[in-house]
């Protein structure tokens, strides 16, 4: 038995399987950043739906549904970069933005409609809100498990 070293043969990667090892990269680096900006943004706004309470004003809760809008509006766009970047719909951090921005949406919606409720309807304010909680955690799961 020789003492000499076992030579086992590597194919060293081809140039196109280094581009898309780099092309993997930049994408899941901005699947980070959108998904890590949209964690900020659906913590921010959990602090938000907490602060509102039944006696809550007509004005709170439109302020309410358009910062909903809002939110809605960034997991379209999040989902926009993610797609634009090539990142197709079977990566679930892109259907986690779709979800929320869905989820957002109609969290706009029911705290439209609380608006509507007050300050004479406070039992329908109290549904609506429970409803916008709902959603909202909705919102939250989706990114915070993307």
């Amino acid at each position: 038995m020789s003492d000499a070293p076992i030579s086992v043969p590597v194919d060293e990667p081809t140039e196109e399987q280094k581009a898309r090892w780099a092309e993997d990269a930049k994408k899941s680096e901005l699947i980070t950043e959108v998904i890590n900006e949209l964690r900020t943004e659906t913590e921010w706004m959990w602090g938000k739906v907490q602060q509102v309470n039944r006696e809550a004003t007509q004005n709170e809760l439109v302020v309410l549904s358009n910062q909903f809008a809002d939110l809605a509006a960034k997991c379209d766009a999040g989902a926009a970069k993610l797609t634009g970047a090539g990142i197709g719909s079977d990566v679930a951090s892109l259907r986690a933005c779709q979800n929320a921005a869905n989820h957002a949406r109609c969290a706009a919606q029911d705290a439209g409609e609380a608006a509507a409720y007050a300050p004479d309807n406070e039992a329908g304010v109290h549904n609506k809100m429970e409803s916008v909680r709902s959603q909202m955690a909705c919102v939250s799961v989706a990114i915070k498990e993307a």
